[in-house]
């Protein structure tokens, strides 16, 4: 007898503590994801979609759940952007993400800064991720943090992020986590450039279509005739194509000779500097 009631107490403990390394696994995410889930080159393209984490339905990549202040024209060395995470969800009350902005190679590139320390938290330094108190919403929920800009000649950086939108059943099951970037590159313009900005009501810059395959017609409209200088620039920073004096309201053919991909072009006048970006498509 005594034999039986030491072995019950020895399964009600070992079942106990299962039942509690359950709970523990599911709910230590709540307080944030570890580093290195964050779907980016840096970890392999992995993300929490594993047992052990969180497991449901296949990943699913979904574009636009990361956005930001960043200007199409690309981030300025050293300064301090806002990068929003939102994941939107219909049904789901509870929500998770991780972001880490890296290149290609999976370097790290620019600081994370927390500036809601109630809902966010860093990681291992270049992940940032939410905290207990920031998983609740219904059907969405948005994180804001800020970034600072890398050194000049870093190049372009994404944004990859991994969001976790949770049936909130107790356990690691049924879950949903989906993936999404966002792409900005280094701006070939100074500090100085993108404060001068000409009045709108000034000068106009516009090209049709845009995007487009083969060329495109650059519009440039000023209030009276005037002339402006204007260059084409890749987003490595490399100047493509070099124009002085061109009359304004006229149209010009633009492209011709590019090769696929995306380009900025800057138009300088006397009243200040605009900047557009174009993309040729094959």
């Amino acid at each position: 007898m005594r034999n039986k009631i030491i072995t019950l107490t020895v399964l009600v403990a070992l079942m106990s503590w299962v039942i509690q390394s359950g709970v523990n696994t599911t709910y230590s995410k709540v307080g944030g994801a570890p580093a290195k889930v964050a779907g980016g080159p840096a970890e392999s393209s992995k993300t929490c979609a594993k047992s052990g984490c969180h497991t449901g339905k296949p990943v699913q990549t979904v574009a636009g759940l990361i956005t930001s202040n960043i200007p199409n024209t690309g981030y300025i060395p050293g300064t301090t952007y806002t990068i929003t995470a939102t994941a939107n969800g219909p049904g789901h009350t509870k929500f998770g993400f991780e972001v880490s902005p890296q290149n290609t190679s999976g370097q790290y590139k620019g600081t994370l800064i927390v500036t809601n320390t109630q809902q966010t938290k860093i990681v291992s330094t270049n992940y940032i991720t939410h905290k207990s108190n920031g998983t609740s919403g219904n059907g969405i929920k948005s994180w804001s943090f800020n970034w600072k800009a890398p050194s000049a000649g870093s190049g372009p950086v994404t944004f990859y992020g991994a969001f976790n939108y949770s049936n909130n059943n107790g356990s690691e099951s049924g879950d949903s986590i989906k993936t999404s970037t966002l792409y900005v590159v280094e701006s070939p313009f100074k500090m100085g450039d993108e404060t001068a900005t000409a009045p709108q009501e000034m000068v106009s810059v516009k090209a049709y279509p845009n995007p487009f395959a083969g060329t495109a017609q650059l519009y440039l409209t000023t209030t009276d005739q005037s002339e402006v200088n204007w260059d084409v620039y890749s987003l490595n920073g490399q100047l493509i194509e070099h124009h002085e004096h061109v009359l304004t309201n006229t149209i010009i053919d633009i492209g011709n000779n590019w090769n696929e991909g995306v380009y900025l072009i800057r138009v300088q006048s006397a009243d200040g500097i605009k900047t557009l970006k174009v993309v040729k498509s094959l």
